[in-house]
């Protein structure tokens, strides 16, 4: 049987239910990324995508649901749609959102091409095809 990024994140939750994990499938060459954590595993899938593992930091925020993350967040992301380089906005949108969510880590990724994403977190939302690219944004 072939592993999935669904088994894969399943086996880690497995070994370890504590801890916020984070795996993302993706296009390459994929956008720009900031996480709060330690990179477990990056891979090449068969038909080009590729597969990354984090262990993100906790923080001592509460869970949020992704509504409320969409609602606190969407300004900044709104107001950074126009900015061409992914390197900074995503350094835009980690300043800007540390400030609304100070008890979070932020960890913020934009892609400009298909990509998914299972996690284990204090909450997560996409802003998917709305904005310029991508912008995936997950607190731990």
């Amino acid at each position: 049987m072939a592993a999935t990024a669904k088994s894969i994140f399943d086996n880690f939750r497995r070994a370890s239910p504590d801890d916020s994990i984070l795996i993302y499938t993706f296009t390459p060459p994929g956008g720009a990324g900031s996480f709060n954590g330690i990179k477990l595993l990056e891979i090449k899938l068969e038909g080009g995508e590729s597969l990354r593992v984090f262990k993100l930091t906790k923080s001592s925020g509460f869970h949020m649901n992704p509504d409320e993350i969409r609602v606190k967040a969407f300004p900044f992301v709104y107001d950074t749609r126009s900015m061409k380089d992914n390197t900074k906005r995503r350094d835009c949108l980690v300043a800007s959102l540390k400030n609304i969510f100070p008890d979070h880590n932020v960890n913020v990724f934009i892609f400009g091409s298909t990509w998914s994403r299972y996690n284990h977190s204090r909450g997560a939302v996409g802003f998917r095809n709305e904005y310029g690219p991508d912008v995936d944004i997950v607190l731990s």
